[in-house]
């Protein structure tokens, strides 16, 4: 759910803050589909890598629900509802809800991005433009800031040798999302 990605994101950071630089390589966020809650988890690691054929696909949130109110009005049907007791909200398909809901999104949706925004160390102004154009492919995502480096798997992992001088003791985290 989204609550435990946001706080995910934040222990991430955190990790990231006190024990040691976390490095994240990304084979793609969002392939095809919404990659939004995917990069918003890996932005909170020091350093960003993507695969060069990657893309960044920051699509916003969704919520999916049925709202028949604007139907039943083209019918000129006004439902008129009792709600009381255990099931009160079930006629919430039929009324107004959907302000409700879009208020709720809009509100994680700002979350999402301040919290890019402050990892990646840019302005949530640029975040919304990133989501604006997306798809990003990576070379794009390199250019715009989204990324630190276009590497593939094996490039990845070979610079964490080196910058560790091949001890394991003191290899950085590492997160691989894919």
């Amino acid at each position: 759910g989204l609550s435990t990605v946001l706080e995910l994101q934040r222990l991430i950071a955190e990790l990231d803050r006190l024990v040691k630089p976390l490095l994240c390589y990304l084979g793609s966020a969002g392939d095809g589909g919404n990659g939004t809650l995917e990069y918003y988890v890996a932005s909170a690691c020091s350093s960003l890598a993507l695969a060069p054929a990657g893309e960044i696909n920051l699509l916003g949130l969704f919520a999916d629900s049925p709202f028949l109110r604007g139907g039943l009005a083209k019918l000129k049907i006004d439902p008129s509802f009792l709600t009381a007791g255990e099931f009160k909200s079930a006629a919430e398909t039929f009324t107004e809800a959907r302000a409700s809901l879009e208020a709720l999104l809009d509100g994680f949706y700002n979350q999402v991005v301040d919290g890019i925004a402050a990892a990646r160390e840019t302005e949530p102004a640029a975040v919304r433009a990133w989501v604006d154009a997306a798809p990003l492919s990576a070379a794009r995502a390199l250019e715009l800031g989204l990324v630190d480096e276009l590497a593939y798997p094996d490039e990845f992992r070979d610079g964490l040798d080196e910058s560790t001088d091949g001890a394991p003791r003191d290899l950085p985290r590492v997160a691989f999302l894919d």
